[in-house]
């Protein structure tokens, strides 16, 4: 499956919440057809970017286009049918099977009171395909390990078919075999269908690995963008995150790793 390879930038954007500015003045470019990763350390304001790019979050200036348009002129309908978002805590509904669950999916493109159609159903189908998930089509999600109901939501949000998927953290609770399961799923559902990627992620090695951008935040503005292997540097950790690091690549795969080892300033007591 090969969507329309999706467009996102903002000009002079800044969002927060009442009383409370959290991104000021971000002019930035989202790379079609590729994976972008957004770092930080916390409070930093990349959920919040997140959010706001995805219109689930107001803005309190500037502007957001996807594909040339203004989102704040889509209809939500119309809005859903071009972007997906998985947040940081996805609640698991209770007594839902894992295709129920991947057919909400479908909602945007349903009619009032209407069933799924036979379209819909083949694009669930293969949305389990993708994800793997087809043998627990009908599983209870309560019965699914944290990797394979990470997938779930995967496949629901793919079952938009969009040309763009945020994901906000969404290694988050997973040990480290179910960590690297879903990034590998990720890699390659953008390079089987060029859906353009976008996601928060704390560990610096795997946004390195696993992306083909960086956008390095600090205190609500970007301090660096570009391609993952040149960005990560020991002057961008120190920067960003107020630590010493080194930065060797990696001894099999090349890609570069970061390996901190001290605050910027040791305290003297």
């Amino acid at each position: 499956m090969t969507l329309t390879v999706s467009q996102l930038s903002c000009t002079h954007l800044s969002a927060g919440y009442p009383g409370q500015a959290v991104l000021e003045d971000l002019t930035l470019n989202i790379p079609a057809g590729q994976i972008t990763a957004l770092i930080g350390a916390n409070g930093s304001g990349k959920s919040t970017l997140l959010k706001t790019l995805a219109a689930l979050q107001p803005t309190q200036g500037g502007s957001i286009y996807l594909n040339g348009r203004d989102i704040s002129r889509l209809a939500p309908r119309a809005l859903a049918r071009q972007l997906a978002l998985l947040p940081q805590d996805s609640n698991n509904p209770e007594g839902l099977s894992v295709r129920e669950l991947v057919s909400l999916g479908r909602f945007p493109y349903r009619r009032h009171f209407s069933g799924l159609s036979a379209d819909d159903q083949s694009v669930i189908t293969l949305s389990l395909q993708q994800t793997g998930l087809l043998d627990l089509a009908q599983t209870d999600l309560g019965r699914l390990s944290g990797g394979q109901r990470q997938r779930a939501w995967i496949a629901m949000a793919l079952a938009q078919q969009t040309g763009l998927l945020f994901l906000d953290e969404p290694t988050t609770y997973l040990d480290i075999a179910h960590q690297l399961e879903v990034l590998q799923l990720l890699r390659q559902i953008n390079r089987d269908s060029r859906v353009t990627i976008v996601m928060v992620l704390h560990d610096l090695n795997q946004a390195v690995q696993f992306s083909d951008q960086l956008i390095a935040l600090k205190s609500g503005h970007v301090y660096d963008s570009g391609p993952s292997y040149k960005l990560l540097t020991p002057e961008l950790v120190r920067a960003v995150f107020g630590i010493k690091a080194v930065v060797l690549p990696h001894p099999v795969t090349g890609v570069p790793v970061c390996l901190p080892y001290a605050p910027q300033e040791t305290v003297q007591t």
